[in-house]
């Protein structure tokens, strides 16, 4: 019963990030390139796109404040394929945040990469790396801070 509660758990979890991904695709940015995501870990292809696991390489804190601030800060990999440019990677967050949050991110000891939150909703984000030179294969880390701050 405990095993088959954590694969439905992830299932849905997998479910809801491959909505955000669905979601955010709609909405442009894409200026006709197709967008590649990135897997942290091992995650199966859900709709043909990978999802942030919390393992391999990816850590995750979570705080919340006795104003009610939220914050997640984070590491994640970003992998570029051999000829690829540009690669998304999707962070899901679990539970929702409560709102939109404001992010911030930045690659960690690779100056080639730039990258980029073009999507950031109370459930997730999704961070965008480009890089110039596409002639090898690469796997960057990225570090993200999103913080929620609600109206008072």
């Amino acid at each position: 019963p405990v095993g088959r509660e954590r694969t439905d758990q992830l299932q849905l979890k997998q479910n809801q990030s491959a909505a955000f991904y669905r979601q955010s695709s709609q909405h442009g940015d894409h200026h006709g390139l197709p967008a590649t995501d990135s897997a942290i870990g091992f995650m199966p292809r859900v709709d043909d796109c990978q999802i942030a696991s919390q393992c391999r390489r990816t850590s995750f804190a979570r705080v919340t404040d006795e104003f009610g601030r939220e914050t997640i800060e984070g590491t994640v990999a970003i992998h570029f394929d051999h000829g690829q440019k540009r690669a998304n990677v999707h962070v899901p967050f679990s539970p929702p945040l409560s709102g939109r949050p404001d992010v911030q991110c930045m690659s960690v000891n690779d100056n080639s990469i730039r990258v980029k939150v073009p999507e950031r909703r109370p459930w997730g984000l999704r961070i965008e790396g480009r890089r110039t030179d596409p002639t090898t294969t690469q796997e960057s880390e990225i570090i993200f801070t999103a913080l929620y701050v609600p109206a008072h």
